[in-house]
């Protein structure tokens, strides 16, 4: 991910749905041009050394703005953006 700008907001908390599993959603806001940039990872613990995490992360906003896409150059119809994401890991610890 990379940033252009200089004022942003973030927010996120973590969500216990059970003892095993935690749900994270957070939100990156770029307060010059209004986009967002938002991220979810749910964990869950599958045993006492293995964890299961899975996540999205999207960028939101329209054209011309950091998170919707910027363009490569001034006159550029190639747009440059951070893309959308989907990820699975098991993590194991020893």
């Amino acid at each position: 991910m990379f940033d252009t700008r200089r004022d942003y907001l973030a927010a996120g908390l973590t969500l216990e749905v059970n003892p095993l599993l935690n749900l994270t959603p957070t939100v990156i806001a770029n307060l010059d041009d209004a986009s967002l940039y938002l991220l979810m990872a749910a964990t869950w613990s599958l045993g006492d050394n293995l964890t299961l995490v899975a996540g999205a992360q999207a960028p939101i906003g329209p054209a011309h703005t950091e998170f919707g896409g910027l363009p490569l150059t001034s006159e550029s119809p190639i747009m440059l953006a951070a893309p959308g994401r989907l990820y699975l890991q098991l993590r194991r610890y020893f």
